[in-house]
């Protein structure tokens, strides 16, 4: 009786075919996860946003989200919900001051931004503001977004209702 063998090129052949389709899972992988980080980062803000909402709605104050873009690459972009401190601290005067957040300082990922933030609230430009009834307290008519961008310039747009201060990614 004959045995059948495998060839050494049947062999090559097979391990060529298993190699070049772990390559296209792996290039589709990375694609999956830096998205994944992305939305991440834009479900966290709107998060944050609907807590300062929240916390305005209770406490019966206006609650601000300072968004802060990074001035190096080594300090990453971050945002915190601060409210006024009742002595002499107001949010909406006063210079941002990250020793006032209200919970935590957030920060986002390595490798993903603040690219355009759209509130206004007074002098501050670069924080939305909740008023007691949960709707954003805003100067100006204009969009009411903040952009999130990842290193391979995908986006994100969180944008915040000006009537009832719900935020949604778009």
């Amino acid at each position: 009786m004959k045995q059948k063998a495998v060839t050494l090129l049947e062999t090559l052949i097979s391990l060529c075919v298993i190699i070049i389709l772990l390559g296209a899972g792996v290039f589709s992988f990375s694609t999956f996860l830096g998205r994944t980080g992305l939305h991440a980062a834009a479900r966290s803000v709107v998060s944050v946003l609907r807590s300062a909402r929240d916390y305005a709605i209770s406490n019966s104050k206006n609650y601000y989200v300072f968004f802060v873009t990074a001035t190096t690459p080594e300090t990453p972009d971050t945002y915190c919900i601060q409210t006024s401190d009742g002595i002499g601290y107001d949010p909406a005067t006063s210079p941002y001051n990250s020793s006032k957040a209200i919970d935590k300082v957030y920060k986002l990922p390595t490798g993903i931004n603040f690219v355009n933030i759209d509130f206004s609230k007074g002098s501050t430009t670069d924080a939305a503001c909740f008023k007691p009834t949960g709707e954003l307290d805003e100067t100006t008519s204009g969009e009411t977004s903040v952009v999130v961008r990842d290193s391979k310039n995908n986006s994100k747009t969180i944008t915040v209702e000006k009537t009832t201060g719900r935020a949604k990614i778009d």
